[in-house]
């Protein structure tokens, strides 16, 4: 529900901003630039996705997949494609031209998609978790950062009041970042944007995705449900 979502959107917020805090070097008066992103970061996803799989048991979370970066990648993000896996080749591609702070996560959504995932609510799910749980604070960061986004996009559709009122709250570093990316994908607006959302979202559909583009915010019911599961299996004495 509503209050469920205001809460949801807050605590992505404040995790997001103390990821942030742990990155050596980035102040709150800098932007994240594309120096702080690990060089291996392929590897530190791959093995944060080792983790994944033992935490879920979900299949083929261990198999190898690899992310590459395209250059130049403008024309991507023109046709509104930030990452896309290439199953010739058996590659995630991302595009160079986003903003530092997406690109760990589109690596791990493309990723997911090589694991044999084909939904994109899926696919950010599982591309959250493997950031969340890696050992390298710039990917942790860029998880939580594209977390806070979605959250902060359903809150908006359903009550631009409180979204706003978060928003008035966020931490200077985070909202920084946040400006910075919005800035950067403005850059590439323009109709060859609409028409590559409106070939996405029947391309998505004709692969039987039910929802089209609009699948990619599922990611908020997954993450809110996969963690209150876990809380209530953990409180259970279950054990980790």
């Amino acid at each position: 529900d509503l209050i469920d979502l205001c809460e949801s959107t807050e605590r992505n917020a404040r995790e997001a901003a103390q990821l942030r805090r742990a990155i050596p070097g980035l102040s709150d008066a800098d932007t994240l630039a594309g120096q702080y992103l690990p060089d291996n970061q392929n590897q530190l996803i791959q093995d944060a996705y080792q983790k994944a799989a033992q935490v879920t048991r979900l299949p083929d979370l261990n198999r190898h997949v690899t992310a590459r970066m395209i250059r130049p990648g403008g024309w991507m993000l023109r046709l509104n494609i930030a990452g896309i896996y290439n199953p010739f080749v058996g590659e995630g591609h991302v595009s160079t031209a986003l903003f530092p702070t997406q690109i760990p996560f589109t690596m791990a959504h493309e990723m997911a998609h090589g694991m044999g995932y084909g939904d994109e609510g899926t696919c950010n799910f599982l591309g959250a978790l493997a950031c969340y749980l890696a050992e390298d604070p710039v990917i942790r960061y860029s998880g939580a950062f594209s977390r806070y986004r979605y959250f902060a996009r359903e809150l908006y559709r359903r009550s631009p009041g409180h979204y706003l009122a978060i928003v008035d709250s966020l931490d200077p570093g985070l909202r920084l970042d946040l400006i910075a990316t919005r800035n950067n994908g403005r850059r590439y607006n323009g109709q060859l944007r609409r028409v590559g959302s409106t070939v996405n979202n029947v391309y998505l559909k004709a692969q039987g995705v039910e929802g089209g583009v609009d699948s990619y915010n599922r990611v908020v019911i997954l993450w809110t449900a996969y963690f209150a599961e876990r809380a209530r299996f953990l409180q259970s004495g279950s054990g980790e």
